[in-house]
């Protein structure tokens, strides 16, 4: 390790690829259903981490790690090949992680994603007994992540809405949602009021109270962007704490009652969102759900194979919405999901093989740099 390198990557690698070994032969955490496997999860954990270090250390990005890594786990898959890394190693790699945050918190640019990697990297450690130690340093670690995540998070130019459904002596629930919601069509169409009307089938009228905030550095809400799914996300793991945050302003509050909606069937989708990877939801099979989905206005459903229907927001384009993947010799505007389609041309609920079929095929976020000739407001697509 040279004198200007802020971190011995080969110490590091062995740490970091002996956690991922000594993982094969332990008991998993509970797998969430349609999720990548842990083992896969922590594999990408891991090398990203190890290409931001080498960023750091201004070395070129060693596209490598990743064969790297699977040429020990390989070499390992075998009963009692591994051997535990000892504690004073454990604490190394604890704190050298420590450090990478501290010097990504330094950089320019909004260092949240390869922060909640390691958050992500260390919540697995917790499940793992020989790591979840109060000797190693990692729960003090955990805790400084759990604070540092939403701190940032409310610098952000954002705006949500915190949203309450239900009274206290009935069933109620509390969720972050993005952008202004505070009319019953927009309510009817968040997760929280499907799961609590689906759970809830004799309540008539759901009494709600919304909240709408926004954040960010200045005191206006002049250039905020609705919250993104991962913005929600780290809302969501701060909890109410997050409102208490330097950065967080109200913006305005409306209380209402929901008459109960019946008879409206819901649908399992596939949501592609600008920048991130696609995520499977349920959502009313209705048309203000459909229209909230792709950003509000007019959509455009899009026969694309396999029973698969796209829909989009019809004038992405025009209305300026980030770009966000490409569908063959063109470009998709702002957020759109993929549904299935009946023999009566209804949307119905993606089937297993179809969501799988969209995962992959929607899996990396794309990279446009504005000037693609493709993002001129007209649009022709193809078939996959």
């Amino acid at each position: 390790m040279s004198l200007n390198q802020k971190f011995n990557l080969n110490k590091i690698f062995k740490g970091l690829v002996s956690y991922a070994i000594e993982c094969q032969d332990n008991a998993e955490r509970y797998q969430p259903l349609n999720a990548p496997p842990w083992s896969e999860m922590r594999r990408q954990w891991i090398n990203g981490i190890l290409c931001g270090m080498a960023e750091l250390n201004g070395e070129d990005l060693d596209s490598d790690y990743l064969e790297r890594i699977d040429h020990c786990l390989d070499q390992t898959r075998r009963p009692f090949a591994a051997k535990p890394l000892p504690l004073n190693l454990q604490k190394y790699t604890i704190r050298c992680l420590s450090r990478y945050t501290a010097e990504l918190e330094l950089c320019n640019g909004d260092p949240r994603e390869k922060l909640m990697q390691v958050y992500d990297l260390l919540d697995d450690m917790v499940s793992h007994s020989r790591w979840s130690s109060l000797s190693n340093d990692l729960y003090p670690f955990m805790g400084y992540l759990e604070y540092a995540l939403p701190r940032l998070t409310a610098l952000q130019p954002i705006r949500f809405t915190r949203l309450l459904i239900g009274g206290e002596k009935g069933p109620n629930g509390t969720a972050y949602v993005s952008g202004t919601v505070n009319t019953p069509e927009q309510i009817k169409t968040t997760q929280l009021y499907v799961e609590l009307s689906a759970q809830n089938p004799k309540v008539e009228k759901w009494p709600a109270i919304c909240v709408t905030y926004f954040c960010g550095k200045s005191d206006s809400p002049i250039g905020v962007r609705d919250a993104t799914e991962f913005d929600l996300k780290i809302m969501q793991m701060a909890g109410d704490r997050f409102l208490d945050m330097d950065g967080v302003h109200s913006a305005g509050y409306r209380e209402l009652y929901l008459s109960a909606t019946k008879g409206v069937s819901t649908m399992r989708i596939l949501k592609v969102e600008p920048g991130q990877a696609p995520y499977e939801k349920e959502i009313p099979n209705t048309l203000e759900s459909i229209q909230a989905e792709v950003g509000g206005g007019l959509f455009q459903p899009l026969y694309v194979g396999e029973g698969i229907v796209l829909c989009c927001n019809e004038e992405g384009k025009l209305n300026g919405m980030e770009p966000n993947r490409r569908l063959g010799d063109d470009i998709v505007c702002g957020p759109f999901f993929l549904v299935g389609d009946s023999e009566s041309g209804d949307f119905v609920s993606l089937t297993d093989d179809q969501l799988a079929l969209g995962m992959e095929a929607f899996a990396e976020p794309e990279q446009f740099t504005g000037e693609e000739p493709e993002l001129e407001p007209w649009m022709e697509f193809r078939v996959w």
